[in-house]
């Protein structure tokens, strides 16, 4: 389970902590890598040493543009927690996560919703909850079809997905 942006409150980077402590509870065996960096980095780390997960936990730092698309690859779910609309205009970490086909779990909000369909080529999450994501990357794990064809889907999209020409 993945999360990639700027360490800043408007990310919710506590809120994918959160979250990930509970996928720990029903998943043990699962990993959290987080990448990016920002003025949130120690907390979180102590947030999920207190949580019981830091050991699951690697924070990367930032990667180089040419190293992104790897470090995406080794990520089976990418989780977007952002609750701002005006924080996630477009979100490029979204984007980069779709070429790559690693399926995106998000709230949908700002422009996420122009390229971001639920279970079409991504799952929505309606409950702005650590127990919401936490559902949504558990289903995600335990269906690997399911999130091969998410994958597939975000990977193909080239125009909306609700376009049916």
């Amino acid at each position: 389970m993945g999360f990639v942006a700027r360490l800043a409150p408007e990310k919710s980077p506590g809120l994918f902590v959160r979250a990930a402590a509970l996928v720990a509870q029903a998943r043990p065996s699962v990993r959290f890598v987080v990448v990016g960096d920002g003025p949130m980095r120690v907390h979180l780390e102590a947030l999920a040493d207190r949580l019981g997960v830091g050991p699951a936990f690697t924070f990367v730092g930032w990667v180089t543009p040419e190293d992104q698309p790897k470090t995406l690859r080794g990520i089976d779910v990418l989780v977007n927690p952002s609750l701002r609309a005006w924080s996630e205009t477009f979100c490029i970490a979204n984007i980069e996560a779709m070429a790559t086909g690693v399926p995106l779990v998000s709230f949908g909000v700002g422009g996420i919703g122009e390229y971001l369909a639920h279970d079409v080529n991504g799952v929505f999450v309606d409950t702005a909850a650590p127990q919401g994501i936490a559902d949504a990357v558990v289903d995600l794990l335990a269906d690997p079809a399911k999130r091969a064809r998410l994958g597939a889907a975000a990977r193909s999209w080239r125009r909306s997905p609700w376009t049916t020409s």
